[in-house]
């Protein structure tokens, strides 16, 4: 009898063995997966990219500036084209200076510990129609080149079939001409034929179709 209770004593301490060491297995095992999930939250957070949104897509406008906006993970740093923006919690905006023609405009966006978005658009600066009011009515010859300052001496005015004017350097030039082989000093051939003698590429032939080819 008393080697039968021995032996039943001795199973119930290995039962109770067995089941503290499963007890204990088990609580370490959810620890662990509790901490490689955490882990991986961690990284998933570290890893996200900066939230990005422009107000606007690319577009065109005939205002000298134009204002871009969005909104922007809080926190975030936001540079156009370099240019620090102003961010208030989520929104961002700036006002950047257009030239004629297409002006590219790429946006960017930091923030520590999160991978950095950028987006690019492209805003088209148009004339705008006092702009080509004023070039309508400019007298003729180079638009945008006449003007009423002093003038230098220039070509004598034998040579010039046309007569001259006064460009915005103050030198006087020939006006455009016609001719059927190009004239000495002709810097342009102009679409309608013509020949321009501007010292300036910027506005040459505007008033006969633009330019056909440049001869200088």
């Amino acid at each position: 009898m008393t080697l039968l209770r021995v032996a039943l004593v001795g199973a119930v301490l290995a039962l109770s063995g067995c089941a503290q060491t499963s007890e204990t297995g088990s609580t370490a095992a959810s620890t662990a997966t509790a901490a490689t999930a955490s882990t991986a939250a961690t990284a998933s957070t570290a890893a996200a990219s900066v939230a990005l949104r422009l107000d606007v897509g690319s577009y065109s406008l005939e205002s000298p500036s134009a204002t871009i906006a969005g909104t922007v993970t809080p926190g975030s740093k936001v540079t156009l084209n370099r240019h620090r923006a102003l961010v208030h919690g989520r929104h961002w905006s700036k006002t950047l200076q257009l030239h004629l023609g297409e002006n590219r405009v790429t946006v960017r966006a930091t923030l520590k510990g999160r991978r950095g978005a950028s987006k690019t658009i492209v805003l088209t600066r148009e004339k705008s129609s006092s702009e080509i009011e004023a070039e309508n009515h400019a007298p003729e010859g180079e638009a945008g080149e006449e003007t009423t300052s002093h003038s230098t001496p220039g070509p004598s005015s034998t040579k010039c079939t046309n007569g001259t004017y006064v460009n915005s350097a103050g030198k006087t030039v020939c006006r455009p001409e016609e001719s059927p082989t190009a004239p000495a000093g002709a810097t342009a051939e102009c679409a309608d034929g013509t020949y321009s003698f501007s010292e300036s590429r910027s506005g040459t032939c505007s008033h006969h179709g633009g330019v056909a080819r440049w001869l200088q």
